[in-house]
């Protein structure tokens, strides 16, 4: 047992996880079991979930002068969640079918996943899985012996509105002489849009005290990722959709950019190694030779939406994800949600009186060590049946 198999351990255990559904938005709660085939009796065994979301980064970089120059790959793997759920306390197991309940909750700040985006040698993505973990009384640790992947979609801003407007006047110089000042100013219509949206975005460039005219005007709407890797970090971008203003006009004009539909764009995100974020960039340049070219950058918000039928929201799908850097576990496919009341017996606990009557009319278990009951069996029939549980309870005496 301990062998790193996708769900089966040394021919003695098989291992499956089923989840209500694949796509969950954030603030929702991830109900699954763990499917559990004995073929051999089990002795001492405890059975926990945890739920993880990983920031991946990957960065080239090089080092040494010009005639030794090497080039390396940082890698990082940067828990962004992690949350466990003890799904089986210490107990033996007959060979049979068991299902063993689990309960996450995802909090309102969990971020979209990011299928991946890659630059060259470089990338970032975020993903989730959850994890089934095995222990045997006298082990040092843990194994992690199966996995399965889902997706979760970022809660959409609480507020849109539309932001003030953003000006910016720019010094302009050619061949270090001064040429007046160009100023950019633009407001989008909203601070935030979903997959399939457009930017109604107003501007202006008034060149009236400028001896430069701009030979044009562009306008991108770009998704720039920041990542960082062991020290080591990088910048890359690209362009969602462009379009140009009429350099003939002299008035505020609008344009409209196009929000593609996912998985062709990230949902805006920060965490500590990586971080999504989204503008529309307004280049106006100059002709003539070393002369300053006005850029004005406006943030916005992107964000994936979440209708009904959410399995298949804007094209999200669950693919593999990566495997860590210290953990070679391949990711699994989920079964089919399909739950029975085929739970797993449990170690001694202790007899509660939950309602306050006087009868003690469930068994409560420790199955963490903290001295807090945190687990039922309500039937009395030695199966645990509810697990995450706060209650005040006394001992029956």
């Amino acid at each position: 047992m301990g062998q790193k198999h996708s769900n089966e351990i040394s021919g003695q255990v098989s291992v499956n996880v089923a989840t209500q559904k694949s796509v969950y938005v954030a603030g929702e709660t991830i109900r699954g079991y763990v499917q559990l085939v004995v073929h051999k009796e089990q002795q001492d065994l405890e059975v926990s979930c945890e739920l993880l979301a990983v920031a991946r980064t990957t960065v080239r970089y090089t080092t040494g002068g010009s005639k030794h120059r090497h080039t390396h790959t940082a890698i990082e793997n940067n828990p962004v969640l992690k949350q466990d759920a003890p799904v089986l306390a210490r107990t033996n197991l007959r060979p049979g079918n068991y299902q063993l309940n689990f309960v996450f909750t995802l909090p309102m700040n969990a971020p979209s996943t990011i299928p991946g985006f890659k630059s060259g040698r470089n990338s970032d993505s975020l993903f989730y899985n959850i994890g089934v973990a095995i222990r045997r009384h006298g082990w040092f640790k843990r194994n992690l012996v199966h996995r399965v992947a889902l997706s979760v979609i970022a809660a959409p801003p609480a507020q849109i509105i539309q932001p003030a407007s953003m000006s910016k006047p720019i010094g302009i110089y050619s061949c270090c002489f001064s040429s007046g000042v160009i100023t950019l100013s633009a407001q989008p219509d909203l601070s935030a849009y979903k997959g399939g949206d457009a930017i109604t975005l107003s501007f202006f460039v008034d060149s009236t005290t400028s001896g430069q005219t701009p030979s044009r005007i562009e306008l991108m709407l770009i998704e720039r990722h920041r990542i960082s890797a062991r020290g080591h970090s990088t910048v890359f971008e690209k362009i969602l959709h462009s379009t140009f203003g009429d350099i003939d006009n002299p008035n505020p004009q609008k344009v409209r950019l196009l929000v593609p539909r996912s998985p062709l764009f990230s949902s805006t995100c920060v965490s500590r190694t990586m971080s999504v974020t989204h503008f529309v960039r307004i280049y106006a340049p100059t002709p003539g030779c070393c002369v300053t070219d006005p850029v004005l950058e406006v943030p916005v918000q992107l964000y994936l939406s979440a209708p009904a039928g959410i399995a298949t929201a804007q094209g999200i799908v669950v693919a593999p994800n990566p495997a860590t850097a210290s953990d070679s576990l391949p990711i699994a496919t989920a079964i089919p949600y399909n739950p029975t009341n085929a739970s797993a017996p449990v170690a001694k606990g202790m007899p509660l009186d939950t309602t306050g009557d006087g009868i003690a009319d469930a068994w409560g278990y420790d199955t963490t060590g903290d001295g807090k009951i945190d687990a039922l069996d309500t039937t009395r029939d030695g199966k645990i049946d509810t697990f995450n549980i706060s209650i005040a309870a006394k001992e029956e005496k």
